[in-house]
């Protein structure tokens, strides 16, 4: 069948669409045909706008239909080569001659023909003289090696591709040196393997000395040249590390420049990679502290801004990276301001690096309250609300009074409504994580201004929801919901004597007000200043529940599948069970039916040609896959949003329920096993395994906990494996987490088996891909150590908390021998951080102590040499550990090194300020160790070291409860040591038990403590 060329290219539209009808049958009919029919035209055309035109219609209906294209044949690979290459190798328009190598790379992809694809490479790049052919042959190996090649091939043909860098990098034309760059560094960033790309790590330097020239020569080119050694930063930190310095050098007068905005915003943009990769080298460079930062707040000082005040945000304190941020501040006021700019910016994610700089930052900024000028005041709070996100709560507890005096200055005034607004927004980040850490610190801070605030935050809400919601109106009453709910929440008693007021006015707000986002907030609130009463008015809060739950019950039934009330209703619920607890239980079985129906909600994700999107719910996100096309990922956010409330909800009401939950486990084990492994949303994966420790908790007998943990486990333990596999160290870390949570509620051996063994295997799994993942950081310092290795540690001591507790009711001590004990020793041997010790020290304490004589007779004295070793360690936590372990190991040990030990607790209770809140765990540790010693060692001081332990209890340290239960259990078994001092011990137990009995809350006694020291003192 021919094809009409000119029909398609008719400006007759009814021709035109005629034509492309028949081309559209007849390409679905036998692609192949069709495909030939172009090629083969296009070879014999002599207009080259008529060969563009064909190769355009022939990209998009073969090579950009899947379907069309899935069905070419193997015989037509040779066709598209023969003529692309002809093409390729004759001068041509750029950006036809990508398509030709387009062409090339995704039929050779699709059959396989790697080897091919190479050799045409070489073909493309021997034929290419002028710069657009040189250009293509770097675009061919651009695709070529981020979409074919694995790190096998692109090793093994690295000489090939270097012979092509080399001449173009150094080639005349600064296009050409800029298209090599990039290039290259998309070789180099598709190598997945480390020791394969660090046999490149000598091109570094030259890629940035070519960045450099481009800079010099043609900004255009060169925006391009960094943004790909920003990529090349981004995905290869270590292979970049060498060339720090001269990236933050070359960054660093960028910004400083005068040269274009996209430049500088590249450098910016690779300044904060830079930042977050290598935090310890940023934190000591010179030219960070002398030079860049001086840079930035030049880059970012700008004119004056005559409509300030039209708009409520500025846009530049919205984004959130740096680039961005500094893009918006080239169009605003002095120098000032881009100094708080720079400020707030430089410490976003910085805390780790920047707590000890807090005293200088705020010397720098709070002078800047005493400004008359109110865009300086706006930008001051804005700068406090992001130190406030960074240094919470540690910026509140020494500086919080001028910062609570601030904000209520600027919500109080009436002459801005900026001003009022940013003291809103500045409220609420600073109370935030204050009031879930300290909420002692925040009713002193809160206490002199409480009142008035309260009172303000009423005038401000009851002013902004009136009549129709504008924008601003909307701003202004976001961020004052936001607040009054926060703070009702952890400050209860400032909302009593209001809530007859307010509570009225927000109900019925809620019942006529259309804007969805405000409705939901009003929801929340309410369901937050209801909570606060439920202490004082317990009467009024059940009535007013009750009067509630019916109307949002009702109204929920009536609203759309993926309507957004949903959340703010879910909230509520969430609120009131919160106080309700285990009452809450009669409203489950409305409330659990629109939870699965939350969660079972689809989010209508797809990946579609783009398109235009009519429903305002549903996000796209546009992705250029070059030859593949341009395609559209769409999701239905507020049905994912909703989703994720639901997930939220259901692990907030097996929480509070308690064991008014105990009737719904099926229904919430059948969400756990649909849901915890949902692909869309880290949160809902996370909320389904939280989950399961509340389902035990549940339970009132342990065979309860046993089926659910038989259905339940087994899912916990695919996830972990796939955790580790793709080596997502944090997530495995809260799943180990949780199941640490379960299996420590187990104080049986009424486990199976063969599921403790599969528990053992992925925590031995962990524990290697743990000392994988130690291997590949290179030690710089200690504290930079220390902070790459937070995921893995945290994991660790999760993983140790699991396998330390299944060895005491469990037939195990074999595989630990075999697996674990070589794995734990390894960090006494290598360079460790200090919470790898004291897991590894904790290991040893808890399962040695429980082997058999002769593993713990061959295991204690290499133990022991290790112990001695890091003792001299000046840490307190590890003195702390390894005493522990000396006391576990001092009633098995034969002939223990007495001396040694009591020296090691001495220097210990020595410590200044060991009695303090944070010490007192290591000085109680001490004292019992030296009481074990002289309860189980032949020594000539047991009286004395006796003497001394007996002194020192009660304890209240987490492990009060553990030591005085050994104390008792000695003294029921006749320890000869301790009934030598029978009077001491008499009067040592009854002023335990009186204590335990005084102040129940603070857990001196378990049920089994509590009825051993009755029956000893009767």
């Amino acid at each position: 069948m021919p094809i009409q060329f000119a029909s398609l290219r008719s400006l007759d539209n009814q021709v035109r669409k005629q034509a492309e009808e028949e081309l559209k049958i007849a390409s679905q009919t036998n692609p192949s045909q069709v495909l030939n029919l172009m090629m083969s035209h296009m070879a014999s055309s002599q207009d080259v706008q008529e060969v563009e035109f064909v190769s355009l219609v022939l990209t998009k209906s073969i090579f950009d239909d899947e379907e069309n294209f899935k069905r070419l044949q193997a015989q037509d690979i040779e066709l598209v080569i023969k003529t692309s290459l002809s093409f390729l190798q004759n001068d041509n328009k750029l950006s036809f001659l990508k398509r030709m190598c387009d062409m090339i790379v995704k039929v050779l992809l699709k059959f396989e023909r790697y080897d091919d694809m190479v050799a045409t490479m070489l073909q493309i790049a021997n034929a290419a003289k002028t710069n657009n052919q040189k250009i293509a042959t770097m675009y061919y190996v651009e695709i070529m090696c981020e979409f074919a090649l694995d790190d096998e091939l692109l090793l093994k043909n690295s000489s090939a591709f270097n012979n092509l860098f080399t001449p173009c990098l150094n080639d005349a034309d600064p296009q050409v040196r800029v298209a090599a760059l990039k290039s290259m560094t998309i070789f180099l960033a598709a190598i997945e393997a480390e020791n394969v790309l660090m046999k490149f790590q000598n091109v570094c330097p030259l890629l940035i000395e070519k960045c450099v020239e481009a800079i010099q020569i043609e900004q255009e080119s060169a925006v391009i040249a960094l943004q790909s050694l920003n990529e090349l930063l981004e995905l290869h930190p270590k292979f970049m590390k060498n060339s720090n310095a001269s990236l933050l050098n070359l960054f660093t007068q960028v910004i400083g420049s005068e040269l274009s905005v996209d430049l500088r915003k590249a450098a910016l943009h690779g300044l904060q990679t830079l930042s977050q990769q290598s935090s310890a080298f940023i934190r000591k460079s010179d030219v960070f502290k002398q030079q860049t930062v001086l840079a930035l707040m030049r880059c970012l000082s700008t004119v004056d801004n005559p409509d300030w005040e039209s708009t409520l945000d500025d846009n530049c304190l919205q984004v959130s990276d740096l680039s961005s941020a500094a893009e918006d501040c080239l169009t605003n006021w002095m120098e000032q301001h881009g100094g708080l700019i720079a400020m707030s910016t430089l410490c976003e994610g910085a805390k780790e690096n920047f707590l000890s700089e807090l005293p200088n930052i705020m010397a720098m900024v709070l002078p800047m309250a005493q400004s008359s000028e109110k865009r300086i005041i706006y930008d001051l709070m804005t700068c406090f609300a992001m130190l406030c996100q960074e240094f919470s709560p540690e910026i509140q507890q020494q500086y919080g009074a001028p910062i609570i005096q601030m904000i209520y200055n600027c919500i109080v005034q009436t002459q801005s409504q900026k001003l009022q607004y940013i003291g809103l927004a500045c409220l609420v980040d600073f109370s935030r994580e204050l009031l879930s850490e300290d909420k002692d610190l925040a009713k002193q801070l809160f206490t002199p201004v409480a009142q008035q605030l309260v009172e303000s935050l009423l005038v401000v809400i009851q002013q902004n929801l009136k009549g129709k919601i504008e924008q601003k109106q909307q701003q202004m009453s976001e961020q004052a919901l936001s607040a009054f709910s926060l703070l009702s929440q952890n400050l209860p008693e400032y909302f009593n004597q209001h809530y007859d007021t307010i509570a009225p006015f927000l109900i019925n707000q809620m019942q006529v007000m259309e804007n969805k986002m405000i409705k939901n907030l009003i929801i929340e609130c309410i369901g937050c200043i209801l909570c606060a009463i439920s202490q004082t008015r317990p009467a009024q809060f059940k009535t007013d529940v009750q009067s509630l739950m019916t109307i949002f019950m009702e109204s929920q039934n009536k609203l759309e599948f993926d309507d957004q009330l949903h959340q703010g209703l879910f909230f509520f619920y969430t609120q009131v069970a919160s106080q309700l607890r285990h009452e809450f239980g009669p409203y489950l079985e409305f409330i659990l039916p629109m939870v699965e129906k939350a969660l079972r909600i689809d989010v209508g994700f797809a990946v579609n040609d783009d398109k235009e999107e009519t429903n305002s719910n549903v996000a796209k996100v546009k992705l250029d896959l070059k030859f593949i096309g341009i395609k559209s990922l769409s999701l239905n956010t507020s049905a994912l949003e909703q989703k994720i409330e639901g997930a939220n909800t259901l692990a907030a009401l097996v929480e509070y329920c308690g064991k008014s939950f105990m009737p719904y486990v099926p229904r919430c084990m059948q969400l756990v096993t649909e849901f915890i492994a949902y692909r869309h949303s880290t949160n809902i994966q996370q909320k389904l395994a939280q989950c399961i420790p509340y389902m035990l908790m549940s339970c009132s007998q342990e065979q309860e906990m046993v089926t659910i943990m038989a259905s339940m486990g087994p899912l916990m333990i695919a996830e972990l494996d796939k955790f580790i596999i793709s080596k997502q160290m944090d997530r495995a870390a809260k799943l180990f987490e949780q199941l640490a949570e379960c299996i420590n509620m187990f104080k049986h051996a009424s486990l199976n088996l063969q599921f403790i063994e599969q528990i053992l295997v992925v925590c031995y799994k962990g524990i290697q891909i743990i000392q994988k993942e130690k291997s590949t950081l290179t030690f710089e310092d200690q504290e930079q150590f220390e902070q790459d290795c937070e995921e893995i540690d945290e994991m660790m001591g999760h993983i140790t908390n699991i396998v330390t507790e299944l060895i005491k009711y469990y037939p195990v001590e074999q595989y630990y021998v075999s697996n674990f004990m070589p794995e734990y020793i390894k960090y006494f041997n290598q360079k460790s951080t200090q919470d790898q010790i004291v897991n590894s020290i904790s290991f040893f304490n808890n399962v040695l102590p429980l082997c058999q004589d002769q593993v713990f007779n061959q295991a204690y004295p290499e133990i022991n040499k290790y112990f001695q070793t890091i003792s001299k360690q000046s840490e307190l936590s590890v003195k702390q550990n390894v005493l522990y372990g000396y006391g576990n190991f001092s009633k098995i040990a034969q002939n223990m090194d007495s001396q040694l030990i009591i020296n090691l607790a001495k220097e210990v209770i020595a410590q200044p300020d060991i009695k303090s809140a944070d010490n007192l765990g290591a000085y109680e540790t001490a004292l019992t160790t030296l009481g074990k010693l002289g309860m189980y060692q032949t020594n000539p001081n047991s009286t004395e070291l006796v003497s001394a332990f007996l002194n020192s209890i009660p304890h209240t340290a987490s492990d009060a409860q553990e030591t005085h239960l050994m104390l008792l259990k000695e003294i029921q078994s006749g320890n000869q040591n301790i009934l030598a001092q029978r009077e001491l011990a008499v009067q040592i137990l009854t002023r335990l038990r009186e204590q335990d009995s005084n102040n129940p809350e603070n857990e001196l006694l378990c049920d089994q403590g509590r009825q051993l020291i009755n029956q000893i003192l009767g």
